[in-house]
């Protein structure tokens, strides 16, 4: 999760895109933009936590790594049965 004052140019510009907003510009324009929108959506951006796209990378890769845990133990299992 990031806050606010951590996103970075790409971060403001696809959440601008999100919400439909224009996403050009410097990033104190997009941040003023982001903020403006959040406070009128009733969102506090001081308070809001975005998820960030390496955020994203990292559940996937979670969940990759545990599918692939429970199929060794179950090789495991299988080859001291047998």
């Amino acid at each position: 999760m990031v806050r606010f004052s951590e996103l970075k140019v790409a971060d403001l510009r696809r959440e601008l895109d999100e919400r439909g907003a224009d996403s050009s510009g410097l990033k104190a324009v997009l941040q003023g933009r982001l903020r403006q929108i959040m406070i009128e959506e009733g969102e506090d951006p001081d308070t809001f936590e975005f998820e960030s796209p390496e955020f994203e990378w990292t559940k996937k890769l979670e969940a990759k790594i545990e599918a692939s845990s429970k199929q060794i133990e179950a090789s495991t299992k299988q080859l001291e049965s047998a």
